[in-house]
């Protein structure tokens, strides 16, 4: 039985990035968020290819269709597995003759979904909220201020989360603050988002690997934005979490006991998010800023050359500018993480020499270990539901 192709509806073309060379545009659907990105010249011929995929014509008459009236030889065979393997062609007989090949995302492979709630309302809410972005910035510039002063003026700046590692009820603060601050995390997309006009439809409540809580948002049509409102409000998430992080930190120097574990646990907490959201490996925020703001859809794809092409004189502007931005977060991640390590380890050390046993020593990193458990736990688990879901599909 012929294939007869049947794209999603109401799929929209919109100019995602402006060069000098060609134009690129993002082609998808606000229905089913998906999304695929092409140059001006393929964005045209592939649109009127869409157009014929209404599930009357075959494959090779929507061919015969192009090449007689808009003298293109697009393959729309190929095309037809691109559109199935972005979900923007919907599941009819014949499809599963077609190529299909799946990315690997390291954070979607490791999310376990434990339930999903509709926004409807909540998205017609968030839309009048007065100049959410420059409201969002004056209360980031605020937490500047006010921070600075209050490190300024106190005679101790030392962030030692020593604590973290030992107190049994540091979990707990961990994931209750943790699952707290992603929350405003990804509110803060969502207002911005809709203060732009898109409209959020869902939130998803999940776990990374069974271990650590992940909260996200869908907020259909931001590839329809223009750039500078796409960065604006893929970084909103990241300026809340700043915001947070130097409140914690600022007020932590004046405080001791119960409530100095709480917010040193919210500053680490909202540090890890904002390390991770800003990490340009793994999708996240930082990747799709970085990606917007050189131009290059699908970054991550040409960005494993980065370095290489640096080091051989044939690096183009986005190499330079990726390569930098990966190597500032990891001089970042090793700013925070080498006073930590140097700590830990002078600490160990006055144990072991005060007579301490190695099960008094491993009591002081309780929580890291339970997490570590947890974790290869979790990925075991994982790694059997994927090989159970390949052996099914």
């Amino acid at each position: 039985m012929a294939f007869c192709p049947l794209a999603v509806n109401n799929i929209e073309s919109h100019l995602l990035f402006s060069k000098k060379g060609e134009n690129i545009y993002s082609i998808g659907s606000l229905q089913v968020d998906k999304y695929i990105f092409l140059s001006e010249k393929q964005a045209d011929v592939v649109m009127q290819a869409i157009r014929y995929m209404d599930g009357n014509n075959t494959i090779e008459e929507i061919q015969s269709y192009l090449l007689s009236e808009h003298y293109s030889k697009l393959n729309v065979y190929q095309l037809c597995g691109i559109l199935k393997n972005s979900g923007l062609l919907e599941q009819t007989v014949g499809i599963d003759e077609l190529p299909t090949k799946k990315e690997f995302n390291e954070i979607r492979t490791f999310l376990v979904t434990i339930k999903t709630f509709s926004l409807d309302k909540l998205g017609g809410l968030l839309r009048h909220i007065p100049f959410a972005d420059v409201l969002l910035l004056v209360l980031l510039g605020i937490s500047i201020l006010v921070s600075s002063i209050l490190m300024i003026r106190s005679p101790n700046l030392t962030f030692f989360v020593g604590a973290l590692f030992s107190e049994p009820r540091a979990i707990l603060y961990y994931f209750i603050l943790s699952t707290a601050s992603i929350l405003l995390h990804e509110f803060s997309h969502a207002a911005i988002g809709a203060y732009y006009g898109l409209r959020p439809s869902t939130l998803t409540v999940s776990a990374y690997a069974y271990v650590s809580p992940m909260i996200y948002i869908k907020l259909p049509g931001i590839y329809f934005l223009p750039p500078k409102k796409r960065v604006i409000t893929w970084m909103a998430g990241v300026i809340t979490n700043l915001t947070l992080l130097l409140i914690a930190f600022s007020t932590s120097l004046y405080t001791s006991g119960e409530l100095n574990l709480i917010l040193i646990t919210l500053a680490y907490c909202n540090l890890m998010i904002i390390i991770f959201s800003l990490n340009p490996i793994l999708y996240s925020d930082g990747y799709y800023v970085f990606s917007t703001m050189t131009k290059t859809p699908n970054l991550r794809k040409s960005s494993g050359k980065s370095i290489y092409k640096i080091f051989t004189g044939k690096a183009k502007t986005e190499d330079v500018i990726y390569a930098a931005y990966f190597l500032l977060v990891v001089v970042l991640i090793g700013i925070f993480a080498a006073p930590q390590i140097v700590n830990t380890i002078i600490m160990t050390t006055q144990n072991i020499r005060n007579g301490m046993t190695v099960w008094e020593v491993l009591k002081n990193f309780s929580n890291i270990l339970i997490m570590l458990v947890i974790s290869i736990m979790a990925g075991v688990i994982t790694k059997r539901r994927q090989t159970r879901e390949n052996a099914e599909g």
